[in-house]
């Protein structure tokens, strides 16, 4: 099934990370399935509201800012990885990093 989706045309790779039936709990779904130590520019406490789910005050201000300013390291050290929502949450490699 291919489903429209508007990226920048310089993505490189697109991967769903967490599939849209998570609803609101999409951002926590994320915090529990990856693994601390490969993502970077963002706090510990910013993950930590994530963890609590969406009944913590700063859930969606905190999910906003992990959006827009997490990396995510390859565990292999060689490619690094952005986040996208559009519905599912996507994990992409822009192919400027190339």
């Amino acid at each position: 099934m291919e489903e429209d989706i508007e990226m920048e045309d310089d993505t490189q790779y697109m991967e769903v990370l967490v599939d849209d039936c998570w609803g609101i709990y999409i951002p926590q779904r994320f915090a529990e399935i990856m693994n601390r130590a490969y993502i970077k520019n963002v706090s510990d406490r910013d993950w930590l509201d994530l963890l609590e789910g969406p009944e913590n005050d700063n859930y969606w201000d905190t999910w906003d800012r992990v959006l827009n300013n997490a990396v995510l390291k390859s565990r292999f050290g060689n490619e690094d990885y952005n986040l996208w929502q559009d519905g599912d949450l996507y994990i992409y490699i822009p192919a400027t990093v190339h």
